[in-house]
């Protein structure tokens, strides 16, 4: 698997300038880093304070668009596609989270988000889910472990529909509503129990390890339990929450990234090799990342100097919602 993927523009046109705005900022840091000293460049600023340029450091590796030849129908078609990091590379299998930030992800008005969706999504998903009580919810789940999987919110009506389907009720709208079911079920779960299933590897791992060695495994040392490796794995992620907690809290230009998303994962295909690099290899594979910023403003100093009052008390009151809900994440 490819270090980078490309995400087709049409898809992800609005993100393109928060990344590239990202790109622009580090380049300007750099060039007065290499020429500090210089009398034309002596008491410039980098147009956003050092804590944000820490806050990049957790976002997707981005390469830039680029435009490729793609076979439809026999025929090549050009495709504009935003080339960034790829999340499955150097992994066997992928367990992820993804955490939507922040007691608000919808505002009107914002963004190309009409007023009426953002107060639906405010009504049917912000109030009614984990993002009103710890100020994040979980919108994706990638590797889910078996538990999660059987705990079905429309169990009883399946087993309905599957004796008895008649014209106003079939199998094609059981799966439709059982998809919205176990989608709601997961965004209204809380902080410690989506770390519980996060961190369960007794199904994920045990049979396959044993099919691998060809043994029991309490016969053999020669690899990490189940359990040292969710340990490495949450002691890594808890390090890097913390660390970006605090960070957060120094930014001095209030951000508002209404929609943002928290990425964590780790690879539950393979147990590591016991040896004294074995802790340093589990945490270079741990993934945490910030992204989808298709909702989302990166303000600079200058821009935010030029903002009136109320703006910039709109920034604050967005930016201290997220920084609750990264908060509560990393306390969880």
């Amino acid at each position: 698997v490819s270090y980078f993927i490309g995400k087709n523009l049409a898809h992800a046109n609005d993100e393109v300038e928060f990344y590239e705005t990202i790109l622009a900022l580090r380049r300007k840091k750099n060039d007065i880093n290499n020429d500090r000293g210089h009398e034309n460049l002596r008491g410039h600023n980098y147009d956003c304070d050092m804590a944000l340029y820490k806050m990049f450091d957790f976002t997707f590796e981005y390469a830039g668009v680029v435009t490729l030849p793609e076979i439809v129908n026999g025929k090549a078609v050009e495709r504009e596609v935003m080339v960034i990091q790829n999340l499955h590379n150097s992994i066997r299998t992928l367990r992820l989270l993804d955490l939507k930030m922040g007691l608000v992800t919808a505002v009107g008005k914002w963004r190309g988000k009409s007023r009426f969706r953002a107060f639906k999504q405010s009504m049917l998903v912000d109030r009614v889910t984990n993002s009103s009580k710890e100020g994040f919810r979980l919108e994706g789940y990638d590797g889910k472990n078996r538990i999660l999987d059987s705990m079905d919110p429309l169990h009883d009506l399946r087993i309905v529909s599957s004796r008895r389907m008649d014209d106003d009720y079939t199998a094609d709208d059981s799966n439709f509503f059982g998809k919205r079911a176990a989608r709601r079920y997961l965004q209204k779960l809380e902080g410690a129990d989506v770390f519980r299933h996060f961190l369960d590897l007794h199904q994920a791992l045990s049979i396959r390890l044993q099919s691998v060695i060809g043994k029991p495994l309490n016969q053999t040392i020669t690899h990490l339990s189940n359990y040292e490796l969710s340990e490495i794995v949450m002691h890594e992620i808890t390090a890097r929450l913390v660390r970006f907690a605090k960070i957060c809290h120094a930014v001095t230009i209030p951000q508002k990234w209404i929609g943002s998303s928290v990425a964590l994962g780790y690879d539950i295909g393979t147990l590591p090799h016991r040896s004294v690099k074995a802790d340093e290899q589990v945490r270079k594979m741990v993934i945490f990342n910030i992204f989808d910023w298709g909702r989302s403003e990166l303000l600079t100093k200058d821009k935010y100097d030029k903002l009136k009052l109320k703006d910039k008390a709109d920034r604050q009151k967005f930016w201290e919602g997220y920084m609750y809900g990264v908060d509560r994440l990393s306390y969880s």
